[in-house]
């Protein structure tokens, strides 16, 4: 299968259905915080999204917010169940990274449930390391935080080997 891989923003109409189907997932997940994951997953059309399209149709979606002068926080990571385990959100993450940096970025940072073990593992994986809740997530015990400083070297090496 043949994918596509494409930087826009968060007016593009493929990006916007795929939110809809991570909210309607989200939504299975109850929590007492629910008020503070709406309100900080609402995301301007100025965000950096990056999106994995199969014929026209948007399968994995990932952004960047501007969160301090040097970071961007990452936000709604999602890849559709049925193109799960494929590698994607790994191709839409470095994308994000290499992304950050041309932007002059050091770092990403970003929030996860506790009940989310792929999501968990995934950012384990590619070198995010935990951090102490930020934000409005500060408080929040199900929350778990990430940040990655980003590096040239590794960025440009993970390139020049595909």
């Amino acid at each position: 299968m043949e994918y596509e891989l494409i930087r826009t923003d968060g007016s593009h109409h493929g990006f916007l259905t795929l939110i809809k189907e991570l909210d309607r997932e989200l939504r299975s997940y109850e929590s007492d915080h629910d008020d503070v994951y709406i309100t900080q997953n609402i995301v301007p059309e100025s965000v950096y999204v990056s999106l994995i399209l199969h014929d026209d149709q948007a399968l994995a979606c990932a952004c960047l917010r501007a969160y301090e002068e040097k970071d961007f926080e990452l936000k709604r990571m999602y890849v559709l169940p049925g193109h799960r385990g494929k590698g994607l959100s790994r191709r839409i993450l470095a994308d994000l990274e290499r992304w950050a940096l041309e932007l002059g970025r050091e770092r990403i940072i970003l929030e996860t449930g506790d009940m989310l073990k792929e999501a968990i593992g995934l950012y384990s994986s590619s070198g995010f390391e935990r951090i102490n809740n930020y934000g409005h997530y500060r408080d929040i015990q199900e929350s778990i935080c990430y940040a990655k400083k980003l590096q040239l070297e590794s960025i440009k090496m993970e390139k020049d080997s595909k």
